[in-house]
């Protein structure tokens, strides 16, 4: 493996290993910028190989892993040169976790550079999450990080941590031939967010938590382009949570609701169904519905989820106030619970028509910007940062320290 002198963090020891690097298409700017590719290389070791990198791109729809709990060990990663797509977080708070990496595909003597692997983990929590290698089994392989005899890597900052490991086998710490080697290379070891102080509103998910903002003509898309944003963290159980909404079902102007997973966009009282969800909850994840012209699309973490819906109706509700976490009429089944930052609502243009990748610290506003909930910090919380100097009323909801989302 070869990379240019531009790669920040770089700890691989040799310059050439065989294997698969996947880049993460709605990834590329979150994670994988300080790393310039020189290309597909080719190289020629000890008569044995005569192998390259192999680049793969793919989605946002990529196997995911959530560890909730100490001393775990990575179950069922994926390792082939299709689709080797292993994204791991790791919520630990507070506490010092032990995380045990997975046996490579050649975890016998057998010939096993046929495969590779990449895993991607993050820790969100203040503690310290220690990853190792799985014992030695005598005259199979030996194990570990970076080098034959490093066992473990420490992420320590009390920040959310990225590192990025790739497996290979067969090949020892000065990139020659080795039958036991079973190494994990760490390719990048970065914090995100390690300055950012904001935080989220959290919701208690029931009747006496949610936001209103006052009807006005800011809040009334017309005919026009629009886009409404969000990043949520949805803990509660409710039939039919409301994210947002202008007025109250059956008549609901323009709202969302997931409901047992099925992500629903109102329209002028109808109910869209855009897609069934899965692994929604207890993770942050970022929402967008634009519309252009008289196309209407929502994007889950950048990516377009379901079909496009045509509409050009006129969203002009002047009786409704905005309510984000219910509807206009309480009621508990449709209280939303967890925790929502970034909170965007832009009149006049569509700020999404294609893949992006959503920002996940203090958004920017926009000149068609006409309410922004950054969620600075505690003072901040319900804080208009869009310029229009929204009065937003909290009636329960607090702040919450949760920061920095990953998806």
């Amino acid at each position: 493996m070869t990379f240019s002198t531009n790669v920040a963090s770089n700890k691989i020891s040799p310059a050439n290993v065989g294997g698969v690097l996947n880049i993460f298409s709605s990834q590329i700017s979150n994670y994988l910028s300080p790393f310039k590719f020189a290309g597909l290389i080719s190289y020629y070791r000890q008569g044995i190989y005569d192998q390259g990198l192999i680049i793969n791109v793919i989605t946002s729809s990529d196997c995911k892993k959530f560890i909730n709990s100490n001393n775990s060990t990575l179950p069922g990663l994926v390792s082939s040169y299709a689709s080797d797509k292993n994204y791991v977080i790791v919520n630990n708070g507070s506490s010092n976790w032990t995380l045990n990496l997975p046996l490579g595909p050649g975890n016998s003597n057998s010939s096993s550079w046929t495969k590779g692997m990449e895993i991607i983990i993050k820790k969100t929590g203040s503690g310290t999450l220690t990853i190792q290698t799985q014992n030695d089994v005598a005259g199979v392989k030996v194990r570990g990080i970076n080098s034959l005899s490093n066992k473990s890597l420490i992420l320590s900052s009390s920040n959310s941590q990225v590192v990025k490991l790739l497996y290979t086998s067969e090949a020892n710490e000065a990139g020659d031939f080795d039958s036991t080697a079973e190494i994990w290379y760490s390719i990048q070891n970065s914090i995100l967010n390690s300055t950012s102080s904001n935080g989220s509103i959290l919701f208690a998910g029931n009747t006496s938590s949610y936001l209103t903002v006052a009807n006005d003509a800011d809040l009334r898309f017309g005919t026009g382009d629009f886009t409404i944003e969000w990043w949520q963290y949805e803990t509660d159980s409710n039939s039919f949570p409301r994210i947002f909404s202008m007025g109250t079902y059956p008549s609901t102007s323009i709202g969302v609701s997931i409901e047992g997973g099925s992500f629903y966009v109102w329209i002028g009282g109808a109910a869209n169904l855009i897609t069934t969800l899965s692994n929604y909850k207890n993770a942050f994840n970022h929402f967008a519905i634009t519309r252009s012209g008289t196309t209407i699309k929502v994007f889950r973490n950048g990516t377009q989820i379901g079909s496009n819906i045509t509409s050009s109706y006129d969203f002009n509700d002047t009786t409704n106030d905005l309510r984000i976490g219910n509807e206009q009429t309480l009621s508990s089944g449709s209280s939303f619970g967890g925790n929502i930052k970034g909170f965007h609502w832009v009149k006049g243009t569509a700020l999404y028509t294609t893949t992006f990748t959503p920002n996940y610290n203090s958004i920017t506003p926009h000149a068609n910007s006409k309410l922004l909930l950054n969620v600075a910090n505690s003072v901040g919380l319900v804080t208009d940062s869009s310029g229009s100097g929204k009065t937003v009323t909290n009636t329960g909801c607090t702040f919450s320290s949760i920061t920095h989302p990953f998806y």
